[in-house]
């Protein structure tokens, strides 16, 4: 049964046209090269099945499949496609099926024109530079004129979450990219990168969203950036639109109107760097990726305890929280509140912060993170924290 629905997935994944399945609703499409080679299998219980995702694209001959099983997931490898093969590498799930860099170098290197690479999570790469390149991307493409088409993957905890190194003509989408410190680098390094087309993509939770060292003529649109710390910076002259009706980006920042409500703001989006507009910014997001974190108040006894869990499939980093404190007499914090950031929160994972107070009486206390609140009824006495079951 597994190999019946295995094989739907990759005829599904050499279809003519191929839609993103991030929750996007780009109309756009995108035409797939048709396999004209075989597949070979990693992870699951074949018999020939491979272990290890470079071995099998190592062994792999132009036009082949390497199709990757979730079930023997996280892989713990440094995956190269090199300069002999042009293959599509294609995981089971998205969020199952992990490729992990364990802290150091590139996960996936692709030096091959010609590669499609879907339905992974790609993280955890290393996180350093030197000599003017990134040595830590969770994809880094290199070089050639043809194209590479990078789509419905989670790229998550990288240095770089996708890295262009005098690399053109390739296509990015619908993929959610988070928890890096550049989501999308385009480096100066080796050559001027062009002719790129970046759409349908989540840019959400990394320092920089989408960062061009490197001109022109890119493409860059329908695009969810959120709760980046800067979302973008383009010094060169790249578009950052698909023109109206179709519209740019969505920016969580964006402060213009829609007098008409047609879904395009009236105003520009400036984007960083002061060459560039994003000139239709779109007021609502494309995708229904929505957020992914519960927040409790817990019972202790010396200040405000809280807990932030990430139940979704992506890390946050640089998570706002804000404590807000009604009623009752607050001797602290003065302005009866405190905020901060927590660094990082891990998929899975629930981080557990106390803020000192100091007051007496019933209070009201409410804790808030991105968009979502907890509230409690408590007692104040002097630093102790009383809160009131539900």
């Amino acid at each position: 049964m597994k190999k019946l629905l295995v094989f739907g997935v990759i005829v599904l994944f050499l279809s003519v046209s191929v839609i993103p399945s991030t929750g996007t609703t780009d109309v756009k499409q995108i035409t797939m090269p048709t396999s004209s080679g075989n597949t070979l299998y990693v992870g699951g219980s074949g018999p020939n099945n491979y272990t290890k995702i470079q071995d099998a694209i190592d062994d792999a001959s132009d036009g082949d499949t390497v199709f990757v099983y979730d079930d023997s997931s996280p892989y713990y490898e440094h995956v190269v496609i090199g300069y002999t093969k042009s293959i599509n590498l294609v995981g089971e799930d998205r969020n199952t099926t992990v490729i992990d860099g364990g802290g150091n170098g590139h996960v996936v290197e692709i030096c091959e024109p010609e590669v499609n690479i879907s339905g992974f999570t790609i993280q955890n790469s290393g996180h350093e530079m030197g000599h003017d390149l990134v040595r830590g991307s969770g994809i880094v493409i290199l070089g050639h004129l043809k194209t590479r088409t990078i789509f419905d993957n989670n790229i998550v905890d990288n240095y770089c979450g996708i890295s262009l190194y005098c690399s053109w003509y390739n296509i990015i989408y619908g993929n959610k990219i988070s928890a890096n410190v550049y989501g999308i680098h385009i480096s100066p390094s080796l050559g001027f990168s062009s002719k790129n087309k970046i759409y349908g993509n989540i840019i959400k939770n990394n320092h920089y969203g989408i960062r061009f060292d490197s001109p022109d003529d890119n493409n860059i649109f329908h695009n969810d950036f959120i709760n980046n710390i800067q979302h973008a910076y383009d010094y060169w002259e790249n578009t950052w639109d698909d023109g109206y009706p179709s519209g740019g980006n969505y920016w969580d920042d964006y402060i213009g109107t829609d007098g008409n409500n047609d879904g395009i703001g009236d105003s520009p989006y400036d984007i960083p760097g002061d060459r560039n507009q994003d000139g239709f910014p779109l007021i609502e997001p494309k995708s229904n990726d929505t957020e992914s974190i519960s927040v409790k108040l817990i019972k202790s006894r010396l200040g405000v305890t809280f807990g932030i869990k990430n139940v979704g499939h992506e890390a946050y980093i640089d998570l706002p929280w804000e404590i807000g404190l009604y009623g009752g007499i607050i001797l602290w914090p003065l302005d009866r509140g405190r905020n901060g950031i927590i660094p990082i929160v891990p998929v899975g994972s629930e981080i557990q912060k106390t803020v000192l107070v100091f007051g007496l009486g019933p209070v009201i206390i409410t804790v808030t993170v991105r968009s979502t609140m907890a509230k409690a009824e408590g007692f104040f006495f002097g630093p102790f924290v009383f809160i009131r079951e539900n």
